[in-house]
């Protein structure tokens, strides 16, 4: 048998439409090669003009430097292209484009024409090119620049024309792809046109929050928060979303490094840790974030798309996005965003209904409650109020003057209204407690509508925030007048054995008897009775479940679970006094808006809603 000649090598043609389909899939590959190459170029205005989504036409024009003759005549000749000239020359790699794949196999598959001129040429050149192959080449009076035209689109590849979809997804598709150079370039303008209607405009005006305003709209760029940081070997600037502006998908999250659009879990993952306690669980945060780093720490020569990007340290790398994003949101919570600046004045206080006096009277649950109820914060809130009484007495005037007085009966007779009182409390006068709707939510008046207050929800973020300030990190235990007895299997004594004095660190005081028998002497300080057994047994989950590798993680872990048992349940009655303490407290956290499992602490019904669901407006 003749084994000779069965290998062989193909011809250009057929070579360069192998190389179109690792890069030219669809209408919008052919916009984003081609426009990338007008970014390379230097150009400042990109016009992309489309037919039928793209399958009939496609032209991209830019003012960018052009191209002579003679580059002209080797532009569409496989791996030749002004980028890089050596492999050395990848490690250092700021450009878009530098394979030299995208116009040859943009020729291979479409009919194509080019029209370039450069500044110093007194005149431009016309090209046109099929199957690969120049068919024309002739002079063309232009202005400087480029302007290519792809038309006919996969027409000598039926396989992969019938692939193709509808002209609206196909549009879609290039919609997408031109908001992201968009974004990844806001000194450019883009002008995207499809059958001579404008889809996208761009202004150029090297903001992106302007770019964003193009594409999403205002109401968009009125829920985000500037982050512009660095840290470690990056610099990390763009957008994300306010802590209740959030999605049930990644879609709204998108990533440039180096100007270059990519997919990456790493950045999704260090700007989710950016949020950490501030949404609610299975929840997703609007982001867009550019990434500045040294080329030569990073790889985009990965897979032809360049959609992938590798980072040499990238524990360090997600570790420092998540500081930047955390310290752009921490900055832009303002305790006093809801509150007016002044201090409560009677005179600021409209005249209160008499339905809201008989919530205060002294025959009402709320009077009998400051005689029954034991506050599940004892400790924490007593400690307080005895505080405020010293500087109340001292003339002192802080957080805490007047606390008591605050919700006396006396402040809805004005004839008994002493002015000192209200003069010295520090409660926001935008904050005027109404009462609570079925003992879980304290209801509020403002200035500008009504707000209700999840009372758990809050309660369990002063907490979080208090033992996350404690002194040395450390949680205090309260003694139990009767020891908690326990018996547990093999295995949990062997766990409580082992962090017996991390268990300590996280306020439980424990002693274990010898066998399976294990007694509680200590638990957090107030921890409410009842729930001792079930905070201790989740915890000692949390050993199980968590490494301890990383103590920082696993402590967060802990004190979210130590706050939640430690709060106010729904369906607690709470005194007056209480409801001060708490709208106090919550709004001196200057992330206030969420709990730590990052559910909303306070909603608010804005005057203009209430007018319009009671036909006011």
């Amino acid at each position: 048998m003749n084994m000779t000649n069965r290998i062989k090598i193909l011809d250009k043609v057929t070579a360069n439409q192998i190389a179109a389909g690792e890069v030219i899939e669809a209408p919008n590959s052919v916009v984003k090669e081609l426009v990338e190459n007008s970014i390379d170029a230097g150009g400042t205005r990109i016009e992309i003009r489309v037919e039928k989504g793209g399958l009939d036409l496609i032209t991209v024009h830019d003012n960018g430097i052009g191209m002579s003759k003679e580059d002209l005549m080797l532009a569409f000749e496989r791996h030749a292209t002004s980028k890089i000239s050596a492999a050395c020359d990848l490690a250092i790699l700021t450009t878009l484009g530098f394979r030299g794949e995208a116009l040859p196999s943009i020729a291979s598959v479409a009919c194509v024409k080019v029209i370039s001129k450069t500044d110093a040429a007194l005149i431009g050149w016309e090209v046109k090119l099929k199957d690969s192959n120049i068919v024309s080449i002739k002079e063309k009076g232009c202005n400087r620049g480029t302007t290519i035209e792809v038309a006919e689109l996969f027409y000598n590849t039926p396989a992969r024309k019938k692939y193709l979809k509808s002209p609206l997804t196909e549009m879609a598709g290039i919609t997408d792809i031109v908001s992201k150079l968009a974004l990844a370039h806001p000194h450019i303008s883009f002008t995207l046109i499809n059958n001579d209607k404008q889809i996208l405009k761009t202004p150029g005006t090297n903001k992106l929050i302007d770019v964003i305003t193009s594409i999403w709209g205002s109401e968009m760029s009125s829920n985000l928060i500037c982050i512009d940081g660095a840290a470690k070997q990056i610099g990390v600037t763009g957008y994300v979303g306010k802590t209740n502006y959030h999605r049930p998908n990644r879609k709204g999250q998108l990533f440039f490094v180096n100007n270059r659009f990519v997919k990456s879990k790493l950045i999704a993952h260090g700007l989710d840790d950016g949020y950490h306690t501030l949404l609610p669980i299975n929840r997703f945060p609007f982001g867009i974030l550019i990434i500045s780093i040294d080329p030569e720490l990073i790889d985009v020569n990965i897979h032809p798309t360049k959609l992938e990007v590798k980072f040499l340290d990238s524990e360090e790398i997600q570790n420092a996005i998540a500081e930047i994003v955390s310290g752009a949101i921490q900055n832009s919570f303002n305790p006093g965003a809801h509150c007016c600046k002044q201090l409560v004045n009677f005179e600021d206080n409209p005249k209160i209904p008499d339905s809201i006096i008989r919530w205060y009277d002294k025959n009402s649950s709320a009077d009998r409650v400051k005689e029954e109820h034991n506050p599940t914060f004892p400790a924490f809130y007593q400690a307080n109020q005895e505080k405020a009484e010293q500087d109340a007495g001292s003339g002192r005037n802080d957080t805490w003057s007047g606390c008591q007085d605050l919700f006396n009966d006396s402040l809805f007779d004005p004839a008994t209204v002493p002015q000192k009182t209200l003069d010295d409390m520090n409660l926001p006068r935008i904050f005027r407690p109404l009462g609570q709707l079925t003992n879980t939510y304290i209801i509020c008046e403002g200035d500008d509508g009504l707000y209700l207050i999840d009372q758990h929800a809050a309660h369990e973020r002063i907490i979080y925030h208090r033992l996350n300030e404690g002194q040395n990190n450390k949680i205090s235990s309260q003694q139990l007048l009767f020891p908690i007895t326990l018996e547990l299997a093999p295995s949990e004594i062997d766990l409580v054995v082992e962090h017996i004095l991390k268990l300590k660190e996280y306020g439980f005081i424990l002693e274990h008897f010898g066998g399976n028998t294990l007694v509680i002497r200590e638990v957090p300080q107030d921890l409410p009775k009842g729930e001792e057994k079930d905070c201790f047994y989740q915890l000692l989950e949390l050993f199980t479940k968590e490494s301890l590798a990383n103590p920082m993680v696993f402590r967060d872990k802990a004190i979210i679970l130590i706050a939640c048992k430690t709060a106010i349940k729904a369906g607690e009655v709470l005194s007056p006094a209480e409801i001060n303490f708490l709208l106090t407290e919550l709004l001196n956290i200057r992330n206030y808006a969420t709990c730590p499992h990052g559910r909303p602490t306070i909603i608010t019904f804005s005057n203009e809603f209430l007018a319009k669901k009671f036909i006011r407006a």
